[in-house]
């Protein structure tokens, strides 16, 4: 299933939305149809409406998973099948948790660098065996191999194991006319068939797919750091490499959400968090004012656990959503306070990004948080995978500079 692209003029509904919002959210949303509409609209009742939006956002989430991840996944399973899907982007939907709800979650050129490493949380903490690419989505017609095989290792080093090249030119257009040569390609993008003269080349390709597909496949990802933005950035596609200063220090990092740490492999001992999978030994808090009491007193569990937590230019403040029992931004202070409290925590802040990444750099290496290799080098970046069988080491190492390392 390609990536939800919904295009729309209005806001999203379904036929059982009022009752679903109740059970969901616990009140009747219909006094607020103005605001969900996208009117200007107060509340008489005091209520901040910014939030009433924010519930809506959040059952739209969960509907996703349960009215149509589940169902698919539920369906295709009855006849033998998996469901293979690039779950995002939707208001309300954790991309991460969306990936976790499928059987192979898969990427696109949307969501290249962190986008992947939000990807490869899911897959690694719910032990999927695939992370699937439509790779090379925005190829030209006439693809270099040396460039292709460039963003085809990014994508591997980031955490994909299972590559599939876009686009195959048909014979004629979608209007039945005749294209000229290679044929009609949807968008001018990939021209992945034998009339294309490089053709004679793709064995070679492809055995190197296979050979690196199989170690990523069976081996298990170590992954030293983990990496939690705030909630509100669950929802959208990430890209780029926003602790680049780690990654040239040996830290690779996956970027969790707090929905992925619902997952029953999330669990912290002896100063890991998830020790079956990718055995994280720090977690980072990135920017973080909006967080959920349940995740925070996840956390702070962690760090009872001996999980090394660094609080990375956040301030937590509040719930995303209205506030509720059990669920209110009183709470998330109070939590916060018995966070920062413990050892084992680092808060760091600095307005100036290369001195707040550097003195993280130096409080992981203080903290003996180990690598997965140890070096020194601007645009080198590492996985380590264990064999689960016999636990050797393989590294895969993939160099984004035009320079030597």
């Amino acid at each position: 299933e390609d990536s939800i692209e919904i295009h729309k003029t209005g806001s999203i509904w379904t036929a059982h939305m009022l009752e679903d919002f109740q059970n969901e959210q616990g009140y009747d949303i219909s006094s607020y149809l103005p605001i969900i509409a996208g009117m200007s609209a107060s509340s008489s009742t005091g209520q901040d409406t910014g939030r009433v939006k924010e519930d809506y956002n959040l059952v739209l989430g969960h509907l996703y998973s349960s009215d149509h991840a589940d169902v698919i996944k539920d369906w295709t399973a009855s006849f033998g099948c998996t469901y293979r899907a690039q779950a995002y982007v939707l208001t309300g939907l954790d991309v991460a948790g969306a990936a976790a709800a499928v059987d192979i979650p898969e990427g696109d050129n949307s969501t290249s660098g962190d986008g992947i490493r939000n990807l490869a949380s899911a897959a690694n903490i719910a032990d999927k065996e695939y992370l699937s690419m439509e790779a090379l989505t925005s190829a030209s017609d006439h693809p270099v191999w040396f460039e292709a095989l460039r963003e085809i290792n990014g994508n591997l080093s980031d955490g994909i194991n299972r590559i599939i090249l876009h686009g195959t030119p048909f014979t004629k257009s979608y209007t039945d006319v005749n294209n000229a040569w290679p044929g009609w390609t949807f968008m001018s993008y990939g021209c992945w068939a034998p009339r294309q003269p490089f053709w004679e080349d793709m064995d070679t390709i492809s055995n190197y797919f296979g050979r690196i597909q199989t170690v990523l496949q069976d081996g298990t990802a170590k992954i030293p750091v983990a990496i939690l933005n705030d909630q509100t950035s669950a929802y959208n596609c990430l890209n780029g490499d926003s602790f680049d200063k780690l990654l040239d220090n040996g830290y690779t990092y996956n970027i969790l959400s707090e929905v992925v740490l619902e997952e029953e492999g999330a669990v912290a001992k002896d100063g890991v968090l998830c020790p079956d999978g990718p055995a994280y030994q720090a977690m980072i808090l990135n920017s973080i004012e909006n967080i959920s009491c349940e995740t925070l007193e996840k956390i702070n569990s962690y760090a009872d656990a001996g999980v090394k937590i660094y609080v990375y230019n956040s301030s937590p403040s509040k719930v995303y959503g209205t506030e509720k029992e059990g669920n209110n931004d009183a709470l998330v202070a109070e939590l916060y306070s018995e966070l920062i409290a413990k050892d084992g925590v680092t808060v760091i802040s600095d307005s100036d990004a290369d001195a707040a990444q550097q003195t993280l750099l130096d409080q992981l290496k203080a903290d003996k948080v180990e690598p997965g290799a140890s070096y020194d080098c601007d645009g080198l970046e590492v996985t380590r995978l264990t064999d689960p069988a016999d636990g050797t080491n393989y590294y895969f190492f993939f160099n984004e500079s035009y320079e030597g390392a």
